[in-house]
C-alpha cells in the first residue's frame, strides 16, 4: 500500500495556550477553542487573521457549530454552556449545566446532547438552553459523542474505557464494552455505519 503524503499548508497563530477544540464553518471557514478561554473563527485564504469570537474566563473544550442558526456552541471547563451569536460575536444564552467540563457537544433534532466530566449526557433544548433530560452514564468523565442519523444511535467513549451505544430519541442503552485500557477520546461512524475508534 504506498504512503499518503502530508504537505503543511498554513499556520493559523493566535491562541496562547493548547488547542483543545475545532469546528467545521463552510468551506472555507472553522473554529478553534482553548485553553486560553479564547474561541476564534478562521478563513484559510487569511491564516495569519483570526477572528476572535469570544473571551471565557476557563479553558473551552468543546465546540459545536448550529448551521441553521449561525450560532456556535461553547463548552468550557467550569459548568458553562454558551451560545454565541458568529456575526454580532455576542453571547446569546448560558446556563450553568454542571460542576465540570464539558468535552463534546452535539445536535440531535431540537436538542444538543453536553458530555460532561462528571460522567453525565445532558439532552438540552437548543432554542433556550433549558435541561429536558440527564442520564448517569458512569462515574468517569463522558468524553467523546457520535451521532449516526440513519440508525438513530448515539456512541459515547467515556473514561472507564467503555464505549456505550444509546438508542435515539428515548436513550436507552443498547449496548456497552470496554473497549480500551484507559479514556476514550475520540471515536466517529464511519459511511458504513459502524465506527472508529
Amino acid at each position: 500500500m504506498p504512503g499518503i503524503l502530508v504537505k503543511k499548508l498554513y499556520d493559523f497563530k493566535g491562541h496562547r495556550d493548547s488547542v483543545y477544540a475545532l469546528a467545521a464553518h463552510d468551506g472555507n471557514n472553522f473554529f478553534s477553542s482553548g485553553g486560553d478561554g479564547l474561541v476564534a473563527g478562521w478563513n484559510m485564504d487569511h491564516p495569519d487573521q483570526g477572528n476572535v469570537l469570544a473571551k471565557v474566563p476557563n479553558s473551552v473544550y468543546a465546540l459545536h457549530h448550529l448551521v441553521d442558526k449561525n450560532l456556535l456552541a461553547v463548552g468550557h471547563n467550569q459548568d458553562g454552556l454558551h451560545l454565541i451569536d458568529i456575526a454580532k460575536k455576542k453571547e446569546v444564552i448560558s446556563v450553568n449545566l454542571t460542576s465540570n467540563s464539558i468535552f463534546d457537544i452535539q445536535s440531535f433534532q431540537d436538542f444538543l446532547i453536553v458530555a460532561t466530566g462528571d460522567g453525565l449526557l445532558v439532552l438540552v433544548d437548543r432554542n433556550n438552553l433549558s435541561v429536558v433530560k440527564k442520564i448517569k452514564a458512569s462515574d468517569k468523565s463522558a468524553r467523546c459523542l457520535a451521532l449516526n442519523s440513519k440508525t438513530n444511535e448515539l456512541a459515547v467513549g467515556f473514561s472507564d474505557n467503555f464505549i456505550r451505544i444509546y438508542s435515539l430519541p428515548v436513550f436507552s442503552l443498547k449496548k456497552e464494552w470496554e473497549a480500551h485500557t484507559n479514556s476514550v477520546f475520540t471515536l466517529q461512524y464511519t459511511y458504513e455505519n459502524t465506527f472508529l475508534i
